[in-house]
């Protein structure tokens, strides 16, 4: 009988492990939205949550010098609450490194960083994402990528009008 208790007891638990990793996911960004040069505006969305807790990746390849904006807000029929939101460097499944951890009110959170690089020059990060709900719930998220670097147009246009406001004080002047 003990026995009997001892692999009942295994089972449910290895049965316990797998439904909290499968509510680990790595979410899919959609298009870029923005049709600038200098900015990327990205959407992820994670719809059908139905445990007590979840933790969520999203991968992003940025690129140099660039500043990160990103908002998460939720929807459930019980509680939501997000725990973490941060952003990483490194691996999901290894060594990893926490860049900034993001401001979590309940349903909605914020995050934002300034002048994203690393040795590379850009490169590789992920933003993690955990909470906890009660019902059937889901989130979505907006990931704002912008140059923090003026562009050369910016410091043509600039010059230009430095030398225009140059050239009317000039004409007063005489």
């Amino acid at each position: 009988m003990n026995k009997f208790k001892l692999s009942a007891l295994a089972m449910v638990f290895s049965a316990s492990l797998f439904t909290l990793n499968a509510q680990a996911a790595v979410l899919t960004l959609g298009p870029d939205t923005n049709l600038s040069s200098t900015a990327e505006q990205f959407q992820f969305t994670n719809s059908g949550i139905s445990s007590a807790s979840f933790t969520d990746y999203v991968l992003l390849d940025v690129t140099p010098y660039r500043d990160l904006t990103a908002s998460l807000s939720s929807t459930s029929t019980g509680s939501f609450t997000f725990n973490t939101f941060g952003l990483y460097t490194g691996d999901i499944n290894g060594v990893n490194t926490l860049v900034k951890s993001g401001d979590v009110q309940n349903i909605f959170a914020n995050l934002s960083v300034g002048g994203l690089q690393d040795a590379g020059l850009g490169g590789s990060y992920f933003l993690k994402i955990t909470g906890t709900q009660s019902g059937t719930g889901s989130y979505n998220g907006n990931i704002t990528l912008t140059s923090a670097v003026p562009e050369p147009e910016t410091y043509g246009m600039m010059l230009a009008g430095l030398g225009l406001m140059g050239f009317v004080a000039r004409r007063r002047k005489a």
